[in-house]
């Protein structure tokens, strides 16, 4: 009898032990919702307090680094305008937005508390006007187009005609590397044909003929006889040139007596 009392009294015990923890725990977690509560009524008063007060009103926008496009096309691509609260703004959604603009190569934009946009825009560079199909496109050193040329928002640059994008590269590094005859800031068009590779250098009025098979080399004595041309005193006297690998010809101009 007196083993039934001891066995019931220890079971007592493990149960008003396991009472008071089950009630420390429940009032633990009571404490923390209402905390947790009380935080989300703070967060949520001061988010409409934000998004609502005039202290953050979007007053400016900043945009830098937009040569081709203009600040007015920009704005209106992105849908924001002063007036608007600054943390309304989503400014992923408009960095993802702006990058799919074949113009924008990168873009970086933030919040300027309390009242100001900042908008950082790296651009494609457009190197040459592309003709192709009867239309005009602007393309990279890459040979990516660009955009189409629209009305009367032309920027002055070389016209090419080819659909070959490794020429259009080659073509590109050795302007850049100042191996053909001409610069890009003399350069009028570039056609790529099937045997030869024309350009005109429209500040001295010369018509490049440079053959496709061995074009590099060809590049490379063009200059040299660019270059000998202008020491010669005869570069304004010559009308056409036709390199082939290592060997130049050069044409007169016709004057009428």
């Amino acid at each position: 009898m007196s083993k039934n009392i001891y066995k019931n009294e220890k079971l007592s015990i493990k149960t008003s032990n396991l009472l008071i923890r089950v009630i420390k725990y429940v009032f633990l977690y009571s404490l923390i919702i209402i905390f947790l509560f009380i935080i989300s009524i703070i967060l949520i008063k001061g988010y409409i307090y934000i998004t609502t007060t005039n202290l953050f009103e979007l007053k400016k926008i900043d945009i830098k680094g937009n040569n081709y496009l203009s600040k007015k096309y920009i704005l209106k691509y992105i849908g924001i305008k002063n007036g608007m609260n600054i943390f309304d703004i989503n400014l992923l959604e408009i960095k993802n937005k702006l990058k799919k603009n074949k113009w924008i190569r990168d873009v970086s934009i933030r919040r300027v508390i309390p009242y100001k946009i900042e908008i950082d825009i790296t651009e494609r560079q457009p190197q040459f006007i592309l003709k192709k199909y009867g239309r005009l496109y602007y393309i990279d050193k890459y040979g990516d187009i660009i955009s189409n040329v629209e009305g009367n928002r032309i920027i002055s640059m070389p016209i090419l005609s080819s659909d070959d994008l490794i020429y259009n590269k080659k073509i590109y590094y050795l302007l850049k590397e100042n191996v053909l005859p001409v610069s890009f800031n003399a350069l009028g068009w570039i056609h790529i044909g099937d045997l030869y590779v024309k350009f005109f250098d429209y500040k001295n009025k010369i018509l490049w003929i440079l053959d496709k098979n061995c074009f590099e080399e060809s590049a490379h004595t063009s200059k040299i006889i660019f270059r000998k041309l202008v020491d010669t005193g005869d570069i304004s006297k010559i009308e056409r040139v036709i390199v082939i690998g290592d060997m130049g010809w050069a044409k007169f101009k016709q004057y009428k007596k």
